[in-house]
Protein backbone atom coordinates (compact mmCIF):
# COMPACT_ATOMS: atom_id res chain seq x y z
CA UNK A 1 0.00 0.00 0.00
CA UNK A 2 1.28 3.46 -0.81
CA UNK A 3 1.60 6.14 1.84
CA UNK A 4 -1.20 8.12 0.22
CA UNK A 5 -3.58 5.17 0.59
CA UNK A 6 -2.51 4.68 4.20
CA UNK A 7 -3.22 8.33 4.92
CA UNK A 8 -6.57 8.16 3.14
CA UNK A 9 -7.57 5.14 5.22
CA UNK A 10 -6.71 6.92 8.46
CA UNK A 11 -8.62 10.03 7.41
CA UNK A 12 -11.70 7.98 6.53
CA UNK A 13 -11.54 6.17 9.87
CA UNK A 14 -11.30 9.49 11.69
CA UNK A 15 -14.24 10.95 9.76
CA UNK A 16 -16.32 7.85 10.47
CA UNK A 17 -15.46 8.01 14.14
CA UNK A 18 -16.36 11.70 14.42
CA UNK A 19 -19.65 11.10 12.59
CA UNK A 20 -20.49 8.31 15.04
CA UNK A 21 -19.51 10.61 17.90
CA UNK A 22 -21.80 13.37 16.62
CA UNK A 23 -24.67 10.90 16.30
CA UNK A 24 -24.08 9.58 19.81
CA UNK A 25 -24.02 13.15 21.14
CA UNK A 26 -27.28 14.08 19.44
CA UNK A 27 -28.91 10.86 20.69
CA UNK A 28 -27.73 11.63 24.23
CA UNK A 29 -29.05 15.18 23.85
CA UNK A 30 -32.48 13.92 22.75
CA UNK A 31 -32.64 11.52 25.69
CA UNK A 32 -31.64 14.30 28.09
CA UNK A 33 -34.32 16.55 26.62
CA UNK A 34 -36.95 13.85 27.20
CA UNK A 35 -35.78 13.49 30.80
CA UNK A 36 -36.10 17.25 31.29
CA UNK A 37 -39.66 17.11 29.97
CA UNK A 38 -40.52 14.50 32.61
CA UNK A 39 -39.09 16.63 35.41
CA UNK A 40 -41.18 19.65 34.45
Amino acid sequence: MSQEQEKDKKVRKTIKRSAEYKKAMSDAFKIAAKEMEKVR
